[in-house]
């Protein structure tokens, strides 16, 4: 397979409300926030780097990538996070988008090269994990970006219908020992990443 990292951006995914955790991307796991976690494994894996945020925060700015508004200001889940990331790919004239939630600190160090090798041309391609679609990550073609802002434009907020929508190719990533997309959204979730840390129990 040829080389895709350098016409992939990557974005991780920090423009929610978080209200079950909140300050989510800031909370910390082995004494390093989340986001900043999220950001090491993922800006190997591309070409460039940005956070989906909904405001220019300087908790975001500080940490060095650049920032991207949601889509429209507001808070419509992860679909307006992708929405923004793939119209910055477009604008550079990338050629796909790789998604990255700011609360799963486990996820593949692979991530986007097993999922630009499935992925189809002008597609959508996501992750599965013991029978579950992982619908916020993903790798995504910038061509589909005006397609996605019309859905966006008429109501759809379901991350899941979008992914529907495109035909998303899945790419099972069952060979793993641990769910390598556990996400973090409670006190709960937490300390069991905390335990996992500690344990040494990667994904791999």
């Amino acid at each position: 397979m040829a080389d895709r990292t350098i016409t992939t951006i990557g974005i991780v995914l920090a423009g929610g409300e978080a209200t079950r955790l909140p300050g989510k991307p800031f909370r910390r796991l082995g004494g390093v926030p989340l986001i900043e976690r999220v950001i090491a494994l993922a800006a190997p894996q591309v070409g460039r780097l940005a956070i989906s945020v909904r405001g220019d925060d300087a908790a975001y700015r500080r940490l060095g990538p650049e920032l991207i508004a949601d889509y429209d200001g507001e808070s419509q889940g992860p679909l307006a996070g992708i929405a923004a990331g793939l119209r910055r790919a477009e604008a550079l004239g990338a050629e796909l988008v790789a998604f990255f939630p700011c609360d799963a600190p486990f996820a593949p160090s692979d991530l986007v090269a097993r999922l630009g090798a499935a992925i189809a041309p002008g597609g959508v391609a996501v992750p599965t994990y013991a029978a579950r679609t992982q619908q916020a990550f993903g790798l995504w073609s910038a061509r589909l970006a005006g397609d996605l802002a019309a859905a966006l434009e008429a109501g759809e907020r379901r991350l899941h219908a979008a992914v529907e929508m495109f035909c998303a190719t899945l790419v099972p990533f069952d060979d793993l020992v641990e769910d390598p997309f556990f996400n973090i959204n409670s006190e709960a979730d937490l300390q069991a990443a905390e335990f996992r840390l500690a344990a040494g129990r990667p994904s791999a």
